[in-house]
């Protein structure tokens, strides 16, 4: 029902119920700490939740438009909505509590890779695989200038819908370990590599593989951090506090000793 970052609605079933474990826990948690969820807090979270919605009323400006907005488009009673709102914002409380708990620290060496991660590019053609050792199998034929060419110009002749090697726009390092999945040394070397060359099997997301072809690549220059430093200050700074307020979280969910008796499947399966 609620999109993200508060909510799970578009995620699959397994997220789901990570999601709604880790919710039960952080709202167990809120309570311990004595955390509440003032009239004031519930009222804007709802009227930006009507504003989402496209709606031009607000729960208290309108009590009977927003009523009847709830029951027709939630399904739910005004009541079990404000109930459900007020747990989320209870839960989004707590997180920003233990953000701002964390202590963190930023070092020069980490903010000067955020730049190079930023500032170098690189861009080219690939082939995707299912399995890593399709992929290598792949590279030992085509590693060669001249075998990616000969291997190329066939796959030209191919219908478009049956093509493999696909163009890949040029990006920087960072997307490619964000997005991609790939190992931060891995993508340096292939950033060193010569324009041409073909590099050994990389991640291509979560279950896939791809062999990289190297057109294009751009190249960052440290004489130029020094102006945007405080930037790059405050990019790690977030980052590091995000990855500390994940591990504090996980500790909380580990010291809970959560035992689930009844699994998903089952549940579904009515056994």
């Amino acid at each position: 029902m609620f999109p993200r970052p508060w909510g799970a609605n578009s995620a699959s079933a397994e997220e789901q119920e990570r999601f709604t474990w880790e919710n039960l826990i952080l709202h167990f948690e809120g309570h311990r700490r004595g955390i509440t969820v003032s009239d004031d807090e519930l009222e804007r979270q709802i009227n930006e939740f009507l504003k989402g919605n496209k709606q031009t009323f607000t729960r208290r400006g309108d009590p009977d438009a927003y009523q009847k907005w709830v029951k027709e488009y939630i399904g739910e009673t005004p009541d079990l909505f404000e109930n459900q709102t007020r747990y989320l914002v209870q839960i989004a409380k707590v997180r920003d509590l233990i953000w701002n708990d964390v202590q963190v620290t930023v070092t020069e060496e980490e903010m000067q890779q955020e730049f190079l991660n930023e500032k170098h590019h690189v861009g080219g053609e690939m082939v995707i695989f299912d399995s890593r050792e399709e992929a290598q199998a792949f590279y030992e034929k085509h590693k060669s200038r001249r075998a990616w060419e000969k291997m190329k110009a066939a796959d030209r002749k191919k219908p478009e819908k049956e093509r493999r090697v696909r163009p890949v726009s040029t990006m920087t390092l960072e997307a490619y370990i964000e997005l991609w999945g790939i190992p931060k040394e891995q993508i340096y070397a292939f950033h060193a590599g010569e324009i041409g060359s073909v590099a050994p099997p990389m991640p291509f997301g979560s279950s896939q593989w791809c062999v990289y072809r190297l057109l294009d690549k751009r190249s960052g220059d440290l004489a130029d951090f020094p102006k945007e430093r405080d930037r790059y200050r405050e990019q790690i700074d977030y980052k590091n506090r995000l990855k500390a307020q994940r591990a504090k979280i996980d500790e909380l969910i580990a010291s809970a000793n959560l035992k689930v008796f009844v699994d998903r499947d089952s549940a579904a399966g009515g056994s």
